[in-house]
């Protein structure tokens, strides 16, 4: 029987590093490229040399790892990225009086995208280190980084050289639909710019997010390419439904109580190329299940119960 290790990139106990090419972009440095035009356009207006609201400055590295009034002593924890200021100020609903850019009209909004936010967090959550390189990045971040670096002119030849993959083509959300989901706390955005195809992260709903929860997002089913159901309440029985959302590409279910029922259910969305069961309790029984996810590139599978021989069996 072929070996699980050899089908697809699986991280167990130890991070299997992803394939890396040397090329112009996966060369440039994260802070430098991406991180730094990214709180120039969206940031230092408010917090620069110039204006520094609530005594928060951005545009310096030493400014950065300082913080400000309002956001304590540390807007970036590295490594931490709930624990980091600037990730939840730029993922508060656009109408909350601390949300990061703040929205003055709608002609001039212009808030972090969900391509700028995947990179921002793979940043911090691997170090933000300022000598970083987008080939150090995690597959998330590194795929984002070739988005934001397109929409960036001077970095376009470089983007090139990134393998970008093409956007799912699909019908645009009811707007009523969005808003009852956004009414509900939950984080809901484009994946990237030009685009219809949604990404939801409920992870920072906790465990107020539960089963019912997970039903209300059945209407964008059509949609929904992107799910973050981290650190939620979601069961085995509310995972029953997940099979309904068949444009999934990337799943994540880290540090939930879910057991290997719910590979079953998991194992229907063929269209999956990324996973993360992170600290859940399935085991080597739901290697089979998913066996079955035919795109499936990159599995997380820290802190279960799946043992070597399960993975390489």
């Amino acid at each position: 029987m072929k070996s699980f290790l050899t089908k697809i990139t699986i991280c167990l106990f130890i991070v299997v590093p992803m394939n890396a090419s040397a090329n112009e972009a996966e060369t440039l440095n994260v802070y430098e490229s991406i991180v730094n035009p990214i709180l120039e356009a969206k940031c230092v207006s408010c917090h620069g040399a110039e204006k520094d609201k609530g005594k928060l400055r951005m545009h310096t590295k030493d400014d950065l790892l300082k913080g400000g009034r309002g956001a304590g002593s540390a807007i970036i924890v590295k490594g931490e990225i709930e624990e980091s200021e600037l990730i939840f100020r730029i993922t508060l609903p656009k109408d909350d009086d601390e949300a990061m850019p703040p929205m003055e009209d709608e002609t001039h909004y212009n808030p972090v995208t969900s391509q700028e936010l995947s990179v921002l967090q793979s940043w911090i959550k691997l170090g933000a280190s300022f000598d970083m390189l987008i080939n150090d990045l995690d597959n998330v971040g590194k795929e984002a980084a070739a988005h934001v670096l397109k929409n960036l002119p001077e970095k376009k030849a470089s983007a090139t050289a990134l393998l970008i993959p093409k956007l799912p083509e699909v019908p645009i959300a009811d707007d009523i639909t969005l808003k009852k989901i956004r009414n509900m706390g939950i984080l809901i955005m484009p994946i990237a710019q030009n685009t219809n195809a949604l990404y939801v992260n409920a992870s920072y709903n906790g465990k107020s997010f539960d089963d019912k929860s997970l039903e209300m997002l059945l209407p964008i089913a059509p949609q929904l390419v992107w799910l973050n159901l981290s650190k939620t309440s979601i069961t085995d029985k509310g995972l029953e439904v997940i099979k309904n959302l068949s444009l999934l590409e990337r799943l994540h279910l880290e540090n939930t109580e879910i057991t290997d029922v719910s590979t079953v259910h998991i194992s229907e969305l063929s269209n999956l190329k990324y996973l993360n069961l992170y600290g859940t309790n399935i085991s080597d029984q739901s290697i089979g299940n998913l066996r079955k996810l035919k795109r499936l590139e990159k599995v997380f599978l820290w802190q279960t119960n799946v043992t070597p021989d399960g993975a390489v069996s």
